[in-house]
């Protein structure tokens, strides 16, 4: 189920100008170094709460073994782009919107075919199914839940201020306080 970044984010979720304000930085000679942590404070938080930040079309891919619903990895879920269902031949099918239901109130979000979706998938012999979907919370920072964008910058000041550490810090306990409410567990 690997899943690909189609159009990455347009945006980070903190512009440079507020990164610099908070790390009270008041001159341009590290705007590239700056910008590259707030890329890398962003990737920390996604990867620690599971969530997309800024909006982004991904792909992933599933096997199908007999299984109608599939677990959809980048969350949350804004939209399902297409569905393509694909045979042992390497043949593609492109499913009409009628044949899968989206519920993106589960997490994680899942994808199960209806029955004309399974017809579908039977008359077509797929193996396997591509879907593309929207994820992330919004498409501009303002629509990013605030504690989310409070924890990049917490990361943003940790990585700014031992850049150069060899030594890997460990999360501050007030990131993990605050992105506690979007992380899941597996049960």
């Amino acid at each position: 189920m690997p899943l690909e970044i189609l159009t990455p984010p347009a945006v980070e979720p903190v512009d440079l100008t507020y990164a610099k304000t908070f790390l009270r930085v008041d001159n341009d000679a590290e705007d590239a170094l700056i910008t590259d942590l707030i890329t890398a404070a962003r990737f920390r938080v996604e990867a620690l709460c599971g969530q997309a930040m800024i909006t982004r079309d991904v792909g992933q891919m599933f096997e199908l073994h007999g299984e109608p619903i599939l677990s959809l990895s980048a969350m949350p879920v804004q939209d399902i782009i297409a569905v393509r269902t694909v045979d042992s031949a390497g043949n593609e099918t492109v499913l009409p919107a009628e044949g899968y239901a989206l519920n993106p109130r589960c997490t994680p979000p899942r994808l199960t075919f209806t029955d004309a979706g399974r017809l579908a998938l039977a008359q077509t012999g797929a193996e396997r199914a591509v879907i593309e979907y929207r994820a992330g919370f919004a498409d501009a920072p303002a629509g990013v839940p605030m504690p989310l964008r409070q924890a990049l910058l917490l990361l943003l000041a940790q990585s700014y201020e031992h850049r150069g550490d060899e030594a890997d810090r460990p999360v501050p306990m007030m990131v993990d306080a605050l992105l506690m409410p979007y992380r899941w567990m597996k049960l």
